[in-house]
């Protein structure tokens, strides 16, 4: 239908619009308002033309909308499409910062991560300085919640990642590496001097790992603190903008123009994205779906509203609604992730697509992100 539309325009109007910009119009008033300016008409102006052989004139909208042939949308494929986008992201990289991350800013935020947990333990009653080597490490799971049992796990983990305890015969013990007794907050004010593009991320860090202690044994709850004022601000910039979320974010729209610049058909398309909410690419509560009603409030053709894609597909989704899936950043959070693929199949279209974007690294905070516990760490 692109095709037509703009052949259309440049045979009865004289006007030569590219693909790429053509995509980009949200809606007809958009790819109108264009059109007029183009022509140098002003707001209330006729844009009537007249057409070889024709008494009536044309207007724009006569040639958008004059029998075009509705057929059912198709991507031709979408596998091509994301094998001639896929090797750009090493390029984007470097236009986002993303390259130099695991060099230049991972090894200070795993210690950042790593002094904030040392802390919890401490105010639970696991002082790992106190502890001299080869000695047990007391359990802190009978004093946090029992929901909290996965996320302590991890927690030990981080405390194994930092070489401070290793595991033998069942139960942790004390290593010979010093304990840095570098405060936290001091840490966090060094790496936010030098680490500004992923600030957003590191002030993430500090409102949960300052309150790691109080929100495992259900004094506070990580959730309401994460979403609490300018921290929800911080969390929707970080899904938009952090380097490591925002060069897989271009790789996706690359790949998402090429597939729907390919595709046929004149109807609509149908795309779901699963974990919507932010105006990023991912959710963690209802009130972003809330918060992403407003954002996008007259935006035509979207319509935002929760799944659960840890239940079966409703029957309005089943089969043939969408044509492409986006699922960015938002699987991982899922209690089984067999489960929810299956049911993201159940409404994924026979000729259609699922794009998962996901950290596959070993990465501190993407293993311990969202992995809880109704949202101790949830960033």
């Amino acid at each position: 239908m692109a095709t037509e539309v703009l052949n259309g325009i440049r045979s009865v109007l004289g006007l030569t619009i590219d693909l790429t910009t053509f995509m980009f119009f949200a809606n007809i008033k958009e790819l109108l308002a264009h059109c007029d300016a183009k022509m140098g008409l002003s707001e209330g102006q006729s844009s009537e033309f007249s057409t070889p052989g024709e008494d009536t004139p044309t207007t724009v909208e006569d040639v958008l909308l004059s029998n075009v042939p509705q057929s059912r949308p198709s991507i031709i494929s979408a596998y091509d499409s994301f094998k001639d986008t896929r090797l750009n992201y090493d390029q984007l990289t470097v236009g986002t910062k993303a390259v130099s991350f695991w060099s230049q800013v991972y090894p200070d935020q795993a210690r950042l991560v790593l002094a904030y947990v040392v802390e919890a333990f401490a105010n639970l009653g696991c002082d790992l300085k106190a502890l001299r080597p080869g000695e047990s490490v007391p359990d802190i799971q009978p004093r946090a919640l029992p929901r909290n049992e996965k996320l302590v796990r991890l927690l030990y983990s981080v405390l194994e990642d930092g070489r401070l305890i290793s595991a033998a015969k069942g139960r942790f013990v004390r290593t010979d590496v010093l304990v840095d007794t570098t405060p936290a907050e001091t840490l966090y004010q060094a790496i936010i001097a030098r680490n500004s593009e992923s600030a957003n991320v590191h002030e993430l860090v500090k409102v949960i790992g300052s309150e790691l202690a109080p929100c495992l044994i259900g004094e506070k709850d990580g959730l309401q603190l994460i979403l609490t004022g300018k921290n929800k601000h911080t969390l929707e910039d970080m899904y938009a903008n952090w380097p490591l979320l925002r060069t897989p974010t271009l790789v996706l729209e690359n790949f998402l123009l090429k597939t729907f610049t390919n595709a046929t058909g004149s109807v609509k398309f149908h795309i779901l994205e699963v974990g919507a909410g932010t105006g990023g690419t991912t959710n963690i509560s209802s009130c972003l779906v809330s918060s992403a009603r407003k954002t996008f409030k007259g935006v035509e053709g979207m319509i935002l509203k929760l799944l659960d894609i840890e239940t079966p597909a409703i029957a309005d989704h089943q089969g043939a609604y969408h044509v492409i899936i986006v699922a960015a950043n938002c699987i991982h959070a899922t209690r089984n992730l067999d489960v929810s693929l299956l049911h993201l199949r159940q409404m994924l279209r026979e000729d259609g697509a699922l794009t998962l974007v996901e950290i596959n690294e070993e990465y501190v905070l993407a293993r311990h992100r969202h992995r809880s516990l109704r949202g101790v760490v949830v960033i």
